[in-house]
């Protein structure tokens, strides 16, 4: 729900519809690969902290290139040449936008209506929304506020709640057993450690399912 899933914020879905009843991406396991991207994620939101007047746009690039970097490794040794830059490409056309990161949006919920079949009630969207305004709002102020690290998991905790209350996930479909796996992931990148090089020593507390938005879009 890393931000609509930090994940980046910030994190999203391969396109690889044909191994969906196997839930991996390319050679990747589902869970490693999640984790990979939250990595992604993690040095994205640490720089902001740490540096919170530097140079966005550029750190969105960076966490653009890592994201490139982790799922072409689940490719290179299926394709090669031109199948692999296509492959990862067709990939990365949904990664998601600048705003999402530099602005916080996709700090909020994943929003199921919008997906081939949509497993939440009604009441879901307005309520989950509700979770994350705060963490959006605080963001926006301020990347480095300190109470990020708490409102974070606080916010993933409620839409954790909202979404045990009104959504039915089917573990055997690609989409559903992705937001499970991000709900059971222990991370968050407003708790990770600042150190000298601006990169993540440790990490805490729960994770908000990031950029599952993408994959909506292409199912």
């Amino acid at each position: 729900m890393l931000l609509n899933a930090v994940l980046l914020l910030l994190p999203f879905l391969a396109y690889v519809s044909a191994q969906y009843e196997t839930h991996s991406i390319g050679t990747c396991d589902l869970e490693p690969y999640i984790l990979k991207l939250l990595t992604c994620d993690n040095h994205f939101f640490t720089a902001m902290r740490k540096d919170p007047e530097g140079d966005c746009g550029l750190r969105y690039k960076e966490a653009e290139f890592c994201y490139w970097k982790e799922i072409r490794g689940c490719y290179v040794d299926l394709y090669e040449g031109e199948r692999l830059n296509s492959e990862v490409g067709s990939i990365m056309t949904q990664f998601p936008s600048e705003e999402a990161f530099c602005e916080g949006t996709g700090l909020g919920p994943i929003d199921f209506s919008e997906y081939h079949t949509n497993p939440c009630d009604a009441s879901y969207t307005q309520e989950s929304q509700d979770c994350t305004r705060g963490l959006i709002m605080m963001y926006q102020n301020n990347p480095a506020d300190k109470r990020l690290c708490s409102t974070y998991r606080e916010s993933i905790s409620c839409v954790q709640r909202v979404t045990d209350q009104y959504c039915t996930l089917d573990l055997e479909d690609f989409a559903h057993a992705w937001v499970d796996v991000h709900m059971k992931i222990d991370h968050n990148p407003f708790c990770a450690e600042i150190t000298s090089s601006g990169n993540r020593s440790h990490s805490c507390g729960l994770l908000l399912l990031l950029a599952l938005i993408a994959l909506l879009h292409l199912l």
